[in-house]
């Protein structure tokens, strides 16, 4: 890893709705992470029309019922001031070493235009599992395998654990904003697959909230609409 004087500034990018006390277990594992602070920006946006901001970040609320998963990312790119955007979820809490890995390989490669980590199940049910290890999408155990500890070249980066060149992002034109359901984050890494090279970093680690039945169900259904 290069001298901290020689890393590049962070945003890491949230949107959340519903979920405060999952948020603010992912922002203390954000805070705890290995990077300098000074270097370290966190923009989080909020569909709700309650708002209250969490402590030490670029918060952003509304409501954003119906106008789309794309728009809130675009609104969170808009705010945020870093040379690389990490994007991340509202239930996940990250490791340690989370976004080292992530941007070392754009550190090190510069035709290298995302990266995408993976993804752990965390206090897992079976259910959870099972959608560990047929794939949690971006990330999950057969994307780990295949990997073998290695950097792979991929097509496809989830915003539940991935990282961008603020150029490369803005040259794609963003977010999708006719995505308003979900998928927007794979139409993004497609675009950018297109012009630069894309990896999968194994190493870049996050870990997962268990999922239900009906959840798992709705995030399918909403993949599909979305496509």
């Amino acid at each position: 890893m290069p001298a901290d004087q020689d890393l590049p500034t962070v945003s890491v990018l949230i949107i959340s709705k519903g979920r405060r006390a999952l948020l603010s277990e992912a922002l203390n594992s954000i805070a705890a992470v290995d990077y300098p602070k000074e270097k370290l920006q966190v923009v989080v946006v909020e569909d709700t029309v309650e708002p209250l901001s969490p402590p030490g970040v670029v918060y952003i609320s509304g409501d954003f019922r119906g106008k789309g998963r794309s728009l809130m990312r675009n609104v969170s790119v808009r705010a945020s001031t870093g040379e690389i955007l990490a994007f991340t979820d509202d239930d996940v809490v990250v490791d340690p070493r989370w976004l080292e890995e992530l941007v070392t390989p754009l550190i090190r490669d510069p035709g290298v235009g995302g990266v995408g980590g993976a993804v752990l199940p965390r206090n897992s049910t079976l259910l959870g599992l099972c959608e560990y290890v047929l794939g949690y999408p971006g990330g999950g155990l057969r994307y780990i395998h295949a990997a073998a500890g290695r950097l792979v070249e991929t097509h496809y980066l989830s915003t539940v654990n991935c990282a961008y060149r603020r150029q490369i992002l803005l040259e794609v034109g963003g977010f999708n904003p006719k995505s308003v359901l979900s998928g927007e984050d794979y139409l993004l890494s497609r675009e950018v697959a297109k012009r630069h090279r894309c990896l999968f970093v194994p190493s870049a680690i996050v870990y997962h909230q268990p999922v239900n039945l009906r959840r798992l169900f709705m995030r399918f259904v909403s993949f599909g609409r979305g496509e």
